[in-house]
């Protein structure tokens, strides 16, 4: 027995593959060509109705060749066919009595028929066959199936490569659009950061002076600072870091300075620094704003009385200097401590008011945590204490003196722009 081939009809070009090899097979075998025919549209008949109403057919030709009573066998697989066109198939089967023979109708558990098999009469002149004629066959349906098989990889590499070109195509034009909307995405936060400059206040001299240095990282940052008059004899001074960055954490650090700037917050003191936080903490719980908290450095200045009274929330400790006459440098710096927790956290905490006096000369330096936390090209992040050290060896009433910082963090961390915003003001009074 030789199986010739195994084909799945899922298309007219399939179909027409089975009736060319149906023909071949049973010329080769003796078939005068005016029968071979017939028989080939009697099948291409019966595939045409079983493929109309299946998604794929698949067929197996099978050659049964014990020298003597050769007959060619075909077995047919389907799915579920309607009871109707089962009949048709059957009437066509029976009206052909002279070509089919030992025909089988083989139905699933549900009665539905899947499968039918059948073998081809034999022609009168195929009583015997050689075992060259044979090896001739099999070496034909070999050869054909290797030819199908390189002119079916030609196919497919001519397919595989309209794809690429097609593909390539979408890639160009899908990273065109890409780039149109990151290009927009960019100015749009180029415009937000200017957005957010121009919210800053402009350096005064009076009542005291007050200079300041920012610069953002690559992204919107969560970093803004002001300071205003409160009344004729207080004076406020902020400044705050939102986590994270982006839209959102610039979004919810200018709706902290539009509050603090206008005031607004109802019942509250402005003049004493723990009921500002106390307030702030109350109206701005983590859970509502995206679990964004924040930091926070809030001092008054009473400038009749050189006395300032700050509160801190989890923000890092402001150093002010003094100037020594004497010494003729600035002393060691006093810590100006910020004790409580990040203001978003929990509702019920406390926060506490601290006060000291200020002299005529003395520098207060207030900053966020990117002013220090510079992570070396060794993986090291250089600490608070580090910062210490360092400021206390630098000049600091020199003008340019903040924007130098800025800039020896980068060559630090030997990047042009450092991975978090850089905001710090200087207030000397």
């Amino acid at each position: 027995m030789l199986r010739f081939d195994s084909i799945l009809i899922k298309n007219e070009d399939a179909l027409y593959l089975v009736r060319d090899k149906l023909l071949y097979l049973l010329q080769a075998l003796g078939y005068p060509s005016s029968p071979a025919k017939h028989m080939v549209c009697v099948f291409s008949s019966l595939f045409g109705e079983m493929f109309r109403h299946q998604p794929s057919i698949k067929v197996d030709i099978t050659l049964h060749h014990p020298f003597e009573n050769i007959s060619v066998a075909m077995q047919i697989h389907f799915g579920p066919i309607p009871s109707i066109r089962l009949h048709q198939l059957q009437a066509c089967m029976m009206g052909n009595t002279l070509l089919f023979d030992n025909v089988q109708w083989i139905n699933n558990a549900s009665d539905e028929l899947t499968m039918l098999t059948f073998e081809l009469m034999p022609h009168n002149r195929l009583s015997v066959i050689s075992q060259k004629q044979y090896e001739e066959i099999q070496t034909y349906f070999l050869q054909k199936t290797r030819e199908e098989l390189i002119d079916a990889l030609h196919e497919n590499a001519r397919l595989l490569e309209r794809y690429t070109l097609k593909l390539e195509d979408v890639v160009e034009e899908r990273t065109e659009q890409l780039k149109i909307v990151n290009n927009k995405l960019k100015n749009d936060l180029t415009a937000g950061v200017e957005y957010v400059k121009r919210l800053l206040p402009k350096p005064i001299n009076t009542p005291v002076k007050v200079d300041w240095y920012y610069q953002p990282t690559d992204d919107l940052g969560g970093d803004i600072f002001g300071y205003h008059a409160i009344d004729e004899t207080h004076y406020a001074f902020y400044l705050l870091d939102v986590t994270g960055h982006g839209l959102d954490s610039a979004l919810l650090s200018v709706s902290v300075m539009n509050v603090l700037s206008s005031g607004s917050l109802a019942h509250v003191d402005f003049c004493e620094p723990a009921s500002v936080i106390h307030a702030l903490n109350h109206f701005y719980p983590m859970q509502q704003y995206g679990g964004k908290m924040f930091s926070i450095w809030y001092g008054v200045l009473n400038v009749a009385q050189h006395r300032l009274r700050w509160c801190g929330a989890g923000h890092p400790d402001s150093l002010l200097y003094s100037f020594d006459d004497k010494e003729g440098m600035e002393s060691e710096p006093f810590r100006l401590v910020s004790s409580g927790p990040p203001i978003g956290i929990m509702d019920t905490l406390v926060y506490e008011t601290h006060e000291c006096f200020v002299k005529p000369g003395d520098r207060l330096f207030v900053f966020s945590d990117g002013a220090f936390e510079i992570r070396l090209p060794t993986g090291e992040l250089l600490t608070y204490e580090d910062f210490v050290q360092f400021m206390s060896t630098q000049p600091l009433q020199e003008e340019h003196f903040l924007q130098n910082l800025y800039q020896r963090n980068c060559d630090v961390q030997n990047k042009s722009i450092l991975d978090d915003d850089f905001s710090a003001l200087r207030i000397t009074f």
